[in-house]
């Protein structure tokens, strides 16, 4: 029996980490991954001893419970929690019948703890977003001023995430994200911190994704990675940038060693777009395309895609999940392909979760994906190792699941989206 007289009292601060007590692995990793997409870091344990000495280390933003007739300790964990005065979310995720459920949340209540809605073991990832993110944290909001602090203290980093072409089926690339590390509030995700950024803050942000951008072209280069590098682009630093001056500075003079796509937020592009359409051909001298980010979420989206400034769009994953099962998201989703095939532009979907929600997109001819599907945001570290580790084979894997097959597309699809680029590797802002 573990003693758990020893476990020392809570800290009021709570740190950016996500405790997960299962002794399923395969639920264990699943929601690891979705913990980790959320930019908060997943802690798992299959016993009482790991976790208690791991809380008597720190105290975890969340803690996930897996309960079942195999896992008996869960009363007493709660129990635990109580008495160290656990000041975290407590989700339960079960199978188990409603009765056992609702007695062990109710003991939990009483311990005055927080305890979440229980959880179904076949969640969606999206649930686990919620928990982490909507449901808040006790944890104090950055200020103004906090980015250009955390720019010039050198707490900016990048996550990155494989992006799988559908056809090929195959890892051509990675889209990263911004993450700030934070010496006392954790890893920070732009949630937290570009809502208080001023403009100027944005546009150093941006600057150094179009450095970091230009160093990975030539580091993945090194591994054979042929990668395109996508950068998240707000329009104001858009304008307010000498792009032509930056790659210079960086050693980029030829078309070849550029490689980079601009994705414009689709709610920013608003009024007359000719301006932007000459900035398209400047950049275009340059190898840089463009590409529409967030797609569907903004006014006359159609009418801004035919343009012509663009050569990627990038549907929103609010209309991704769930699309292989709710009847307008994949109407939209289709929509979205088969207009932007029409223009010449690729399409890529983010947010695939579901072998459903992949199937109905690779039917409908989408070219590209990412997602917790496939896999989360990892470090720089962690992705070479992933890569070296072989995750095209689990790409194909899912790929076969979702019966699909190597090259095949659908019939109307233009035969431009077949020659998609070499690859990407996106840097979100």
């Amino acid at each position: 029996m573990v003693d758990w007289g020893t476990l020392p009292k809570q800290e009021p601060r709570r740190s950016s980490v996500c405790f997960i007590v299962d002794g399923n692995v395969e639920v264990s990793e699943s929601v690891t991954r979705a913990v980790r997409e959320c930019g908060v870091e997943p802690c798992s344990y299959s016993d009482t001893d790991g976790l208690q000495e791991a809380l008597s280390k720190q105290a975890p933003e969340a803690l996930i419970l897996e309960v079942s007739l195999a896992s008996p300790d869960a009363v007493e964990i709660i129990r635990v929690l109580g008495n160290c005065g656990y000041e975290g979310r407590v989700q339960l995720v079960s199978n188990c019948t409603n009765e056992l459920l609702d007695a062990i949340r109710r003991i939990g209540e009483r311990y005055k703890l927080n305890m979440l809605p229980i959880l179904p073991k076949l969640f969606q990832a999206e649930m686990i977003r919620r928990i982490l993110s909507e449901e808040g944290t006790d944890a104090p909001a950055p200020m103004r001023g906090f980015l250009g602090e955390a720019l010039r203290a050198g707490w900016v980093e990048f996550w990155y995430q494989p992006t799988i072409d559908l056809r090929s089926r195959r890892t051509v690339g990675v889209e990263a994200l911004c993450r700030v590390r934070h010496p006392q509030m954790g890893l920070l995700t732009p949630d937290r911190f570009l809502p208080s950024a001023d403009p100027s803050e944005r546009t150093r942000l941006v600057e150094l994704s179009i450095v970091t951008a230009l160093y990975d072209i030539k580091l993945f280069s090194g591994f054979g990675l042929d990668f395109r590098v996508a950068v998240n682009m707000p329009i104001e630093a858009l304008h307010s940038l000498s792009i032509p001056a930056l790659l210079r500075a960086c050693g980029s003079r030829e078309r070849t060693d550029t490689h980079l796509t601009f994705e414009i937020p689709e709610a920013q592009l608003e009024g007359d777009l000719s301006a932007l359409q000459e900035t398209a051909t400047q950049f275009s001298t340059y190898g840089i395309s463009l590409a529409i980010d967030h797609f569907g979420c903004g006014e006359d989206a159609f009418a801004k895609l035919r343009k012509g400034c663009f050569s990627e769009v990038k549907i929103d994953r609010q209309f991704v999940v769930n699309c292989g099962i709710e009847t307008a998201n994949k109407e939209l989703c289709g929509s979205v392909v088969d207009a932007a095939h029409e223009v010449g532009c690729v399409t890529m979907a983010d947010g695939i979760e579901s072998i459903a929600d992949l199937q109905v997109l690779y039917k409908m001819g989408c070219d590209f994906g990412q997602g917790l599907l496939f896999a989360s945001p990892m470090p720089m570290g962690e992705l070479l190792a992933t890569l070296r580790g072989g995750v095209d084979n689990a790409a194909r894997g899912l790929l076969t699941l979702a019966g699909t097959s190597p090259g095949e597309a659908k019939a109307d699809a233009p035969a431009e989206t077949a020659q998609a680029g070499p690859g990407r590797l996106g840097i979100k802002i």
